[in-house]
């Protein structure tokens, strides 16, 4: 083979590689990078590739039909959620292997697609509507709301600065929920806010790692043992850095953690503040606008399968978990109809689901040596976190089998 092949046979390596890279970046699971690297230069005639890749590490190599063979590695530094990024590279992804650009090509068009600069005041918004309704989904009124939204505007001003810096994941969620729940004491004793617990609760949302949850399960059920089970250790860190993180601004602030005793909002209100609170959420991970009445349907439809089944069986483990497997299969679904990653349906479906409020009550307890109300919530803070887990286990793994038969029928016919 000439050089000039080998170059440019390393090029589109490297190019894949950074594909791979940029897609981990935003969220992807491993096995969709493992795939999307792969695809990408079987599509350009290589005989054999192998990719191992890792939530901060990829490496893949090739060898090409007359035995030459090179390897090409790449280290993530950062990672977040960027459900836009996320679209547009598996969409690139799947336009390579029909086109087969040249590798200067292709990392032309990659600079174009991760140059993109979000909008600010659209972004901002995603940060308000995301706690808006979603205090008010969990019993807050309508001025626990608006001072939640403020303490929304500020996290988002300090998470802009923050973003291009390598901050510890762990020191930052600690950082911010003290700043999140002393802004809320301090609000209410100002008088702009009722109850500091649903503020904080609303606010609390922005930082449960929901993703991590949902990449741990598939990254699993795709035999990616060490990273499924590295997110969800990560997750768990992460709520424990966000429990510490309001207990000491409680602590620092002498006024414990409040316990509200407020009656639940009306059912129909519940489901349109999820579905509210799911587009929110769309807008803060970046969604393009095209998915926001996707998010409003999926956030609306998971709550309202949760109230059904809590209601014929009263089991926050049960109700979560199939509530958990009807966004599993919605987001798989309509990843299929739109030909869009199914994280991009799935990390905003889930929302609704995640034990904030649980999770705060537990802390309350524990601050106020009420252990009754410690176990009490923290049993149900871990049945929803479990529930979450085996509903998206059992949803994905039939899912997959029942679309690959599908598959393998529709080609025999």
């Amino acid at each position: 083979m000439k050089q000039s092949e080998v170059i440019e046979y390393k090029g589109l390596l490297a190019g894949a590689v950074e594909v791979g890279k940029y897609l981990l970046a935003a969220g992807a699971e491993v096995s969709r990078v493992e795939n999307t690297v792969e695809r990408i230069m079987y599509a350009y005639g290589v005989v054999e590739v192998d990719v191992f890749a890792l939530q901060s590490f990829i490496l893949a190599s090739v060898r090409l039909a007359d035995g030459t063979e090179f390897t090409r590695t790449r280290r993530i530094l950062s990672s977040g959620t960027d459900l836009r990024r996320l679209e547009e590279l598996n969409a690139f992804s799947r336009q390579i292997c029909a086109e087969l650009p040249t590798a200067i090509q292709l990392r032309d068009r990659l600079l174009d697609i991760v140059a993109y600069q979000s909008n600010g005041p659209l972004t901002a918004l995603g940060y308000v509507l995301s706690v808006f309704p979603l205090t008010i989904f969990f019993g807050g009124s309508v001025w626990d709301a608006a001072a939640a939204s403020v303490i929304a505007l500020l996290f988002f001003g300090i998470d802009r600065f923050l973003r291009g810096t390598q901050y510890n994941l762990f020191v930052y969620t600690l950082f911010a929920s003290f700043i999140e729940g002393s802004l809320a004491i301090l609000f209410v004793r100002l008088g702009f806010g009722q109850h500091a617990d649903k503020i904080m609760i609303g606010d609390i949302m922005l930082l449960i790692p929901g993703l991590s949850l949902c990449n741990s399960v598939k990254d699993i059920l795709h035999k990616d043992n060490l990273t499924g089970l590295s997110r969800m250790v990560e997750a768990i860190m992460v709520t424990l850095f966000i429990t510490f993180g309001f207990y000491i601004a409680s602590v620092a602030l002498g006024g414990g953690m409040v316990n509200s005793d407020l009656p639940a909002p009306a059912e129909w209100v519940q489901v349109l503040t999820s579905a509210l609170g799911c587009v929110g959420f769309a807008l803060y991970f970046l969604a393009k606008p095209d998915k926001l009445p996707l998010a409003f349907l999926g956030g609306g439809m998971a709550w309202a399968v949760y109230l059904a089944v809590y209601g014929l069986y009263a089991s926050v483990f049960t109700a979560s978990a199939v509530a958990a497997a009807a966004v599993c299969l919605y987001s798989e679904c309509m990843s299929r109809i739109v030909k869009a990653p199914a994280n991009v349906f799935m990390i905003t479906g889930v929302i609704p689901l995640l034990p904030g409020s649980y999770l705060y009550y537990a802390i309350a307890g524990l601050m106020e040596q009420d252990m009754a109300q410690f176990y009490a919530y923290g049993e149900s803070a871990l049945h929803a976190t479990l529930g979450i887990e085996g509903g998206f286990l059992v949803a994905y793994f039939l899912f997959t089998r029942i679309w690959a038969l599908y598959t393998k029928v529709k080609k025999r016919a």
